[in-house]
């Protein structure tokens, strides 16, 4: 019997007492200018706004750099950034403020101004990112597959995935998973199922996608970003699909 498990990951930075953080701050490219963010709004390049890992959508942050006392105020309105010791990327207007367009990271603390309501906090659960960095290379799985992670699981029985890969050992695949978290790729289905001898097999896939056409347009961005062996499979159990042809079958016969 197979077994689909939607796995949600967060990369955690090294958190600080006091709703405090310190770490590499970045900043958004001008081509991400327009997109649309994790919370569904667009990136504005004008505004002080900032992508963090962890607050809710509509916290306001105070984030200072370190090494020339400057600081910003931003509103978080974006997941990200999700590379090793990285706790901040800020909008191009706001990365002006703390003078970080040329360095491109710079050491930051950063504190909770004010927090949003619970209608935000629970929309940060459950909207994924779309955005990149600018600055780190997300490839690198380095810089991807290292830290702690928050992993929350469902069972998953219908609609479609990509397959990425097959594991026989669990380590592995959550280092896969951490990749793929550095590649953006954050809705991640683990299949676990029995090989030809009897032993636990695992296949990741990322999903689930509602329909087929989603999920092939997810399995030509995957093979942009590095997966070229990718391809779409059916997440229904086989059950189900069995007694779709059965009933097809019947259907032709009449």
């Amino acid at each position: 019997m197979l077994k689909y498990w939607m796995i949600s990951m967060i990369l955690c930075s090294t958190l600080l007492s006091f709703g405090q953080e310190e770490g590499l701050a970045s900043f958004y490219a001008d081509k991400f200018q327009g997109s649309a963010t994790a919370s569904g709004e667009k990136y504005d390049k004008d505004l002080n706004t900032a992508a963090h890992k962890t607050h809710p959508f509509g916290t306001i942050l105070k984030v200072t750099r370190l090494d020339n006392g400057k600081f910003v105020i931003v509103r978080v309105n974006d997941r990200g950034p999700f590379y090793r010791n990285r706790v901040v990327d800020l909008s191009k207007k706001a990365a002006k403020k703390i003078d970080l367009i040329k360095a491109g990271t710079a050491m930051v603390k950063v504190e909770v101004v004010s927090k949003p309501d619970e209608l935000n906090k629970t929309l940060s659960k459950t909207k994924k990112p779309v955005s990149k960095s600018a600055v780190v290379n997300v490839n690198d799985p380095k810089k991807s597959s290292y830290g702690k992670f928050k992993v929350t699981s469902e069972r998953v029985t219908k609609g479609y995935g990509v397959q990425i890969g097959v594991y026989s050992d669990y380590k592995n695949v959550l280092k896969q998973v951490a990749i793929l978290n550095g590649n953006r790729v954050f809705n991640v289905v683990i299949s676990i199922e029995k090989n030809s001898k009897g032993k636990d097999i695992y296949k990741i896939l990322s999903g689930p996608y509602g329909k087929l056409a989603d999920a092939s347009a997810s399995k030509s961005a995957l093979r942009k970003k590095g997966f070229p062996k990718c391809f779409v499979v059916n997440l229904a159990p086989k059950k189900k699909k069995e007694a779709k042809k059965k009933k097809e079958v019947k259907k032709k016969k009449k």
